[in-house]
């Protein structure tokens, strides 16, 4: 079988026939009207920052980090200092559970802002862009 090398490094057989209504992109075979564009184009990404030497029993700020996400919020770590602020719409994922692992790529969806929180380091954010064009949507 003879393998020819297509954009981006991916490989494709010579004698690949592409459906009716599709395109060959640098991501694979798409819908003709479909476009490739970055997560980056279509959302907001961000680390948290390191919270540990600013933990305290009773402070301002929920930290999310691992734990809290793995227990959709129940368990707690709060801190007088917001390094990495929240807002709606965000969702928080575990990027690195050195303990066990069984929270990582864990998220958690902050629907409404119900108090303050910041967001720990090994733990992201993401958030939707607002995209004007409404065929990306529908």
């Amino acid at each position: 079988m003879e393998l020819r090398e297509a954009r981006a490094g991916y490989l494709v057989e010579a004698e690949q026939r592409i459906p009716k209504g599709y395109k060959q992109t640098e991501v694979g075979v798409i819908p003709e009207d479909w476009e490739v564009k970055t997560v980056g184009f279509v959302a907001a990404y961000a680390n948290g920052k390191a919270h540990e030497g600013s933990i305290s029993d009773f402070g301002k700020y929920i930290v999310v980090n691992s734990k809290f996400i793995s227990t959709n919020g129940k368990v707690k770590k709060y801190s007088d200092d917001c390094f990495s602020p929240t807002s709606e719409s965000e969702i928080f994922m575990v990027m690195s559970d050195v303990p066990n692992g069984r929270a990582i790529a864990r998220c958690f969806l902050l629907i409404i802002m119900i108090c303050i929180l910041s967001i720990n380091g090994y733990v992201c954010f993401v958030q939707t862009r607002s995209i004007e064009d409404s065929s990306i949507t529908n």
